[in-house]
């Protein structure tokens, strides 16, 4: 039976990967500092990452997927600790986007990607040769579960009947991974043939979306017209800058084409758009648990950041 170590696990993807695992007949442990209930087959290591990999210390694994590595001290310990045949490290697509300079980051964007680069560069130079190693780098995921609130930020404001306001129109395209394709694309790369290499993929649909399309997939969902706002960029810059601190989308830009399509390199059909998102929508009402975190605190929930959409409402009809 082969063993299954998912460093993270209880939320999001990796927990629809614990269960496809277990589905499959593998033997799963996570480590995480949550625990998903009592699972047949799951083993649960409960604590800091730093803490479960002491906790694992010696053992080997014959695949691990690493949702919680954010920098080298992060995979270099892990590597001191345990064992592998075969690590899937997963990144993020923002990684291929500064390294090609299609998109400007803010601060903490910056932090987030450096911490991964290097990450990335310690597998690249230091883990043993007889470790199969996969850097897989996700553009944004979203799904039922997800914790970023960016489906429910427009949902909230159309099932609200609240202007939405579109920064240059919404017209920026992107390309956003549907969290159960994420899923069934990590076991297709853990399940196929591996011989002792490195290889980095992006894990991008084929399809790109803009933002403006995006919500009107939202609205057709909820069956609700979106009443749609589109001011220039630069003119939300004089007026009200603070207000793109809380839009999740704007710095959102199309993704350089690849001639490789990682799906189908996988075989796993990526689902459409307009599909996966009705299904998360289903039954939705603002404040779904399902999509977004209760105990966080999201910028457009503030009185402050509906203040910054009504001050731009109002100067764009004037």
């Amino acid at each position: 039976m082969k063993e299954v170590l998912i460093m993270g696990g209880t939320r999001f993807v990796g927990k629809r990967l614990v269960k496809l695992y277990l589905d499959n007949g593998y033997s799963v442990t996570i480590a995480s500092r949550r625990v998903i209930g009592n699972i047949e087959g799951l083993t649960q290591c409960t604590g800091e990452r730093e803490g479960t990999i002491k906790m694992l210390r010696g053992l080997k694994f014959d695949l691990v997927i690493d949702f919680t590595a954010y920098n080298y001290s992060d995979v270099s310990k892990f590597f001191s600790n345990i064992n592998c045949d075969q690590y899937i490290l997963i990144s993020s697509s923002w990684v291929s986007q500064f390294e090609s300079g299609d998109r400007v980051f803010d601060r903490n964007q910056l932090k987030y990607i450096h911490g991964k680069i290097d990450a990335e560069g310690f597998l690249s130079e230091s883990v043993s040769k007889s470790t199969s190693i996969t850097i897989m780098r996700f553009p944004i995921i979203l799904g039922l579960g997800d914790a970023s609130g960016r489906l429910d930020y427009y949902a909230s404001r159309l099932y609200q009947k609240l202007p939405i306001i579109l920064p240059n129109g919404g017209i920026n395209k992107t390309k956003i991974c549907y969290a159960d394709d994420a899923a069934l694309l990590l076991l297709a790369i853990s399940n196929a043939p591996t011989s002792n290499s490195f290889q980095v993929f992006d894990g991008l649909p084929r399809d790109s979306i803009s933002v403006f399309n995006l919500v009107n997939i939202i609205g057709d969902s909820l069956n609700l017209v979106p009443k749609i706002i589109k001011i220039d960029l630069d003119k939300i810059l004089y007026l009200a800058p603070e207000f793109l601190d809380g839009d999740p989308f704007y710095q959102e830009t199309k993704y350089t084409d690849r001639s490789l399509n990682i799906f189908e390199m996988f075989e796993v059909q990526s689902r459409p758009y307009s599909e996966w998102i009705r299904e998360c929508l289903l039954s939705y009402t603002p404040g779904h648990e399902k999509l977004k975190n209760p105990l966080k605190s999201y910028k457009w929930e503030q009185i402050k950041f509906r203040e910054l959409e009504r001050f731009l409402a109002n100067a764009n009809a004037h």
